[in-house]
C-alpha cells in the first residue's frame, strides 16, 4: 500500500539476517581484527552484492580496493590479477609486455601493488568470486597470505557453489587469519519479503501475499523487486492485501541450467522437484526405486544441486526445483506422485502426493482425506485440512465438487483464514444457491469491504426461510454476519436490536445443545461462543453510545461469560472487547491483563476476529506504563500479521500506535510515515477502542517538539467531528499547550471542565490534575504554588512520562525561584527517567537546561535536505561529541552513528565533520 517512503535499498538491513552477520556488525568485527577474511556467499540473485556495498559504506573514510570478476574473463589466464593490480594503481598491471606471465612474477607484481603507500591497512573486496580464473585464484593465494601478516581485510563475495570454492582456494591457511567469518545469505521467507517490500517499496502486504510474491520470486531480492514493480504497474490503485495478481517472471535465472550434470544427477534432482517439499532421504531413494530410476543422492549434494536439512533432502532453491520439475512430463509427475503416496511416512504427505496423481476421488482416497482432514482441525491445523480439501475438490465434479468448496469456505471463516479462499468466490456464485452455499459465500465475500454488498445479502438471507435441517444454526451464523457487517457501515443504529436477536438465536441454541447435522457447518462458532462474542459487542456498542447503566450491565454479564469460558478464539474477542472499555476508562493494569491474555491465546493458534485491537490495546498499555520497547515489539508483531486477519478496523490503529512511539523517541520521519501509512490502510473507521489514537499521536508529537498552537488546534471542533472518544483524557493536552501560550485563563477553564470528568471519561493517564494545577499557576505567574503542585504530581510517579515531566517542571520552578541545587537535582532526575524512557525530545529538554540554553534551537532550515535523525546527529557532531556520545545521547549503536553522518556528509557536500560547525553555527544565527 502506498504511504510510507520507500528506503533506498543500500541503506536497508537484510530481514532475517542475524546481527552478527550484517555489514555493519562485520565491518566493526573487521576493524577490531589485526586481519581479517570475510566470505558472503549465496544463490544467485541473493544479495550479496548489495551486502557488499553496505560493508564498504559502514567505513567511508576507508580506502577500500573493489573488483568484480567477470564471466567474460574467466577463460583467461590471469585476467582477474591483472585487473586487480590496475585497481590497486598499476597501469601496466600486473600481466607485463611479455604476454608470457608466470604465477610468481604475477604475484609479486600484485604484492607491490597492493602495500604501495606504506603503512596503510589493504581492504580488498572481490565480488563474483566464482568467475575469478583459476590462475589468478592460485596468484591470491599466495598474495593474500602475505598480506595477512601485514593486517589486510579481505571480504569475497559470490554465487554458490563456485564462491565458496575460490575463497577457499585463497584463504589457504586459516590460522593465517585474526578474523575469519562466513555469511551465507538465504532467500527471504515469506515474512522477510514483508519487510523487504513494506521498506524499499512502501508498500504494506499480507503475509499471504508476501509468501504468493515469495513463491514467484524465490526469495530473491532482485527478483522481488521485479515483481513488485510489474504489480505496481499492472494494479497501481488495487489494495494489495485482497486479490493482487502476481505476475509471473520473465527472468528465472535457473532457466535451463544443469551445470553439466550426470542423468543419474539430474534425476535424483527432478524427483525432488516433483515433490515440492523436503523429504528424507531413504524415502527419496524408495521412491525411484518404485519408480525404476537410478538417482545420484550424493552426487547432486555434492554438486550443489540438492541440500540437505534435519536429514532432509531438497533442491537448492525452490525456483530451481520448479524449473526441473516442468521438465517432467504431466504423466511422468502422476507417476511419481502415486509412487510417493505408497512411500512417504508423513501421512499428510502422502495424502497429499496421492490427491496430486489423482484423476478422481475414489472411495480409498475419499476416506483417508476425511480421516486426517479431521486429524488436522483437532490438532489446530485448519490451514492443512483447507490444501486437503481444495486438492480434493480439483479431482471432483458437480456436487461433490461444490460442497466441497463450500466446505473449505466455511472451514477458512471458522479459522480466520478467508483471506486464502477470495479466489474461490467465483465457484460459490456459480453454484445453485441453498442456505450453506449462501453463509460460506457471504463469510467469504464479507471481507472483501464491499459492506453495501455484504449487509443487502445478509438482510435477503435472514428474511427468507432456510429449509435446512440446522436452520437455527444457520440463522444464528448469518445474525452474527450481519451484525458485525453493521459495525463496520457509517449507520450503526441498528446494532443494539441485531445483537439483541442473535443473543436470543443463541440462548435457543444452548438450551437444545444438539451438534450440527450438516459436518461443513461443525467448526463454525457454536452458541456459547456467539454469545460471549455478542456480549462483549454490546459492551462496546453501550459504550459507544454513552449509557453507563448499559455498560455496567454488559460488563457484569460479560466479565461472568469470561469467567467460565474455554480458552478459545471467541473468548480472545471478549477479553478485547472488556480491555478496550478498561483502557478508555484509565484502568490500565487491568486492561493490559485482559489483552495480554488475548494476545496468549492468539499465539497458541486461537485467532479471533479482534486479533490487531489486542495487539493495538496491549502496546498502548505498555506505552502509557513507559514500556516502550514491550510497545515496539507488539506493534510490530501487529503489523507483520494484520492483512492476514479479518480484523480490517485495526489496520490504521497499528501503525498509529507506531506513530505514537515515533514521536516519544521524537523520530519525525517514522512518525509521519506512520500516519500516512495509517490512512492508506484504512478500510473502514468503526473501531472497538475509544482512545483516539491518531490525535493522540499527533498531539504527542507537536507537544515533544513544543508546537503549543498545533496542540490546541489539534482540538478544533471540526477536526472532532465523528471521533469517538470513550476516553476524553486527552484534553490534558490542550491545558498544557495553553498554559506554555500564556492564556492562563482558557488553561483555567479547561482544567475546571476536566474535573467535572473526573471517573466518566477523564483519567490521569496523561498528567496528573496536580501537574495540571502547575501548569495553570504557572500560566498565571503563580511560580511558588506551581512549584509546590509539580513537587506534588512528581511523587505519583505514574504514568513515568507524565511523572518525569512533572519533576522537569519541578526543576524549572525550583531554578526560577533561585534554588539552583534543588532545581538541578529535580532537572537530572527528569532526565535520567527521559533516557530510561527513550523519550529523546524530553531528554533534549533537560540537557538544555542543565547546559544554560534557554530552550530547543531553532529549526536549521538550510539542512533540510536532512532527516531528523540525521539533523540530530550532525548538531551534536558540530558540538564536537564523538560518534559513542552520540550514540549514548541518542539511544544508537556507534554503526548507526557512522552511517547517519555518512549520510550528512553526502547531503552537504563537504568531506569531513569539522567543516559542519561552521554550518550549524551559521544556520543557528539565522
Amino acid at each position: 500500500m502506498p504511504g510510507q517512503r520507500p528506503t533506498a535499498p543500500g541503506s536497508f538491513p537484510r530481514p532475517g539476517l542475524a546481527a552478527s552477520d550484517r555489514p555493519d556488525a562485520c565491518a566493526e568485527a573487521a576493524a577490531r581484527a589485526t586481519s581479517s577474511f570475510l566470505t558472503v556467499t549465496g544463490v544467485a540473485g541473493v544479495g550479496t552484492t548489495t551486502w557488499l556495498r553496505q560493508f564498504i559504506a559502514a567505513h567511508p573514510r576507508q580506502r577500500v580496493i573493489s573488483l568484480s570478476a567477470d564471466v567474460a574473463e574467466a577463460q583467461f589466464a590471469y585476467a582477474f590479477a591483472d585487473k586487480l593490480a590496475h585497481a590497486a594503481g598499476r597501469r601496466e598491471g600486473a600481466v607485463g609486455a611479455s604476454g608470457v606471465p608466470d604465477a610468481m612474477s604475477v604475484g609479486r607484481v600484485l604484492v607491490a601493488a597492493l602495500t604501495a603507500g606504506g603503512h596503510r591497512r589493504v581492504r580488498l573486496v572481490l565480488d563474483d568470486a566464482q568467475w575469478i580464473d583459476h590462475d589468478s585464484l592460485r596468484v591470491l593465494r599466495f598474495v593474500l597470505a602475505r598480506l595477512s601478516r601485514s593486517g589486510a581485510s579481505v571480504a569475497i563475495g559470490g554465487s554458490t557453489p563456485g564462491a565458496d570454492e575460490a575463497a577457499r582456494v585463497m584463504m589457504a591457511d586459516s590460522a593465517d587469519w585474526d578474523l575469519v567469518r562466513s555469511v551465507r545469505l538465504r532467500p527471504l521467507d515469506a515474512p522477510g519479503v514483508r519487510r523487504y517490500v513494506s521498506e524499499l517499496h512502501g508498500r504494506e502486504v499480507s503475509l499471504r501475499l508476501a509468501e504468493r510474491i515469495r513463491s514467484t520470486a524465490g526469495g530473491l531480492p532482485r527478483l522481488v523487486d521485479a515483481v513488485v514493480l510489474a504489480m505496481e504497474h499492472a494494479s497501481p490503485g488495487r489494495r494489495w492485501e485482497e486479490d493482487a495478481e502476481v505476475p509471473a517472471l520473465l527472468d528465472d535465472p535457473f532457466s535451463g541450467w544443469k551445470m553439466a550434470s550426470t542423468p543419474e544427477i539430474l534425476a535424483a534432482v527432478q524427483l525432488a522437484g516433483v515433490l515440492g517439499h523436503p523429504v528424507p532421504r531413504r524415502e527419496l531413494e524408495a521412491i525411484a526405486a518404485r519408480l525404476s530410476r537410478e538417482i545420484d543422492v550424493d552426487g547432486a549434494l555434492t554438486a550443489g544441486l540438492l541440500v540437505e536439512d534435519h536429514d532432509e533432502l531438497r533442491p537448492f532453491h525452490d525456483l530451481y526445483g520448479a524449473e526441473m520439475a516442468r521438465t517432467v512430463d504431466a504423466a511422468d509427475r502422476s507417476s511419481v506422485a502415486a509412487a510417493a503416496a505408497s512411500t512417504l511416512s508423513d501421512p499428510h504427505r502422502a495424502l497429499a502426493a496421492g490427491l496430486a496423481g489423482a484423476e478422481r476421488l475414489d472411495d480409498d482416497l475419499r476416506q483417508r482425506m476425511r480421516h486426517l482432514v479431521d486429524d488436522a482441525i483437532e490438532s489446530g491445523r485448519a490451514a492443512l485440512a483447507i490444501a486437503h480439501l481444495r486438492s480434493a475438490a480439483a479431482v471432483t465434479v458437480g456436487r461433490e465438487h461444490d460442497e466441497l468448496v463450500v466446505e473449505v469456505c466455511l472451514l477458512a471463516a471458522a479459522a480466520m483464514l478467508s483471506p486464502s479462499v477470495i479466489d474461490l468466490i467465483p465457484d460459490l456464485e456459480a453454484m445453485t444457491p441453498d442456505p450453506v452455499r449462501d453463509l460460506a459465500l457471504l463469510s467469504t465475500r464479507q471481507i472483501l469491504g464491499e459492506t453495501a454488498w455484504a449487509s443487502a445479502y445478509a438482510a435477503e438471507l435472514l428474511s427468507g426461510d432456510l429449509p435446512h435441517p440446522d436452520e437455527l444454526l444457520l440463522r444464528m451464523q448469518a445474525s452474527m454476519r450481519a451484525t458485525t457487517i453493521q459495525l463496520t457501515s457509517e449507520d450503526r443504529s441498528a446494532v443494539p436490536e441485531m445483537l439483541t436477536q442473535t443473543r436470543v438465536l443463541a440462548a435457543r441454541l444452548v438450551e437444545r445443545g444438539l451438534p450440527p447435522v450438516d459436518r461443513r457447518l461443525a467448526p463454525l462458532a457454536d452458541a456459547s461462543a456467539i454469545m460471549l462474542r455478542c456480549t462483549g459487542l454490546a459492551l462496546v456498542v453501550a459504550a459507544r453510545r454513552g449509557d453507563r447503566d448499559g455498560v455496567k450491565a454488559e460488563l457484569a454479564a460479560l466479565s461472568t461469560l469470561i469467567a467460565s469460558a474455554r480458552d478459545s478464539a471467541a473468548l480472545v474477542d471478549a477479553l478485547t472487547c472488556r480491555a478496550a472499555l478498561r483502557a478508555a476508562a484509565g484502568e490500565i493494569s487491568l486492561a493490559m491483563a485482559d489483552a495480554e491474555r488475548a494476545v496468549t491465546l492468539v499465539e497458541t493458534g486461537r485467532s479471533g476476529w479482534s486479533n490487531g485491537h489486542a495487539r493495538v490495546i496491549l502496546a498502548y498499555c505498555y506505552w502509557i506504563q513507559g514500556r516502550y520497547p514491550a510497545a515496539t515489539e507488539t506493534v510490530e508483531a501487529a503489523i507483520s500479521t494484520v492483512f492476514d486477519s479479518p480484523d480490517v478496523a485495526s489496520r490504521p490503529l497499528v501503525y498509529l500506535v507506531r506513530a505514537l512511539l515515533a514521536a516519544t523517541a521524537g523520530d519525525a520521519d517514522a512518525h509521519a510515515g506512520a500516519l500516512s501509512t495509517a490512512g492508506a490502510v484504512t478500510v473502514t473507521g468503526y473501531d472497538t477502542f475509544g482512545v483516539p489514537l491518531e490525535l493522540l499521536a499527533r498531539l504527542e508529537e507537536a507537544r515533544a517538539t513544543e508546537r503549543w498552537q498545533d496542540v490546541v488546534d489539534l482540538f478544533d471542533d471540526e477536526r472532532l467531528t465523528d471521533r469517538w472518544m470513550a476516553d476524553r483524557s486527552v484534553l490534558s493536552y490542550r491545558v498544557d499547550a495553553l498554559a506554555a501560550l500564556g492564556r492562563a485563563e482558557e488553561a483555567d477553564r479547561e482544567l475546571r471542565r476536566i474535573r467535572t470528568m473526573v471517573g466518566s471519561g477523564w483519567t490521569p493517564v496523561h498528567g496528573s490534575l496536580e501537574w495540571l494545577e502547575g501548569r495553570v499557576d504557572e500560566g498565571y505567574g503563580l511560580i511558588e504554588p506551581a512549584r509546590r503542585a509539580f513537587l506534588r504530581a512528581a511523587a505519583l510517579r505514574f504514568p513515568p512520562l507524565p511523572a518525569a515531566i512533572a519533576r522537569f517542571d519541578a526543576g524549572r520552578m525550583q531554578l526560577l525561584v533561585g534554588d539552583r541545587d534543588g532545581g538541578r537535582r529535580s532537572v537530572r532526575a527528569a532526565l535520567a527517567e527521559f533516557r530510561a524512557l527513550g523519550a529523546i525530545p524530553y531528554v533534549h529538554r533537560a540537557v538544555d537546561l542543565l547546559d544554560g540554553r534557554p530552550g530547543t534551537p531553532p529549526p536549521l532550515a538550510e539542512l533540510e535536505s536532512l532527516t531528523s535523525r540525521e539533523r540530530e546527529v550532525a548538531v551534536r557532531a558540530a558540538d564536537g561529541r564523538t560518534n559513542a556520545e552520540i550514540a549514548h545521547e541518542l539511544f544508537l549503536s556507534v554503526p548507526t552513528v557512522r552511517f547517519h553522518m555518512r549520510n550528512v556528509l553526502a547531503k552537504l557536500g563537504i568531506a569531513s565533520r569539522r567543516e559542519l560547525a561552521p554550518i550549524i553555527g551559521a544556520a543557528r544565527r539565522r
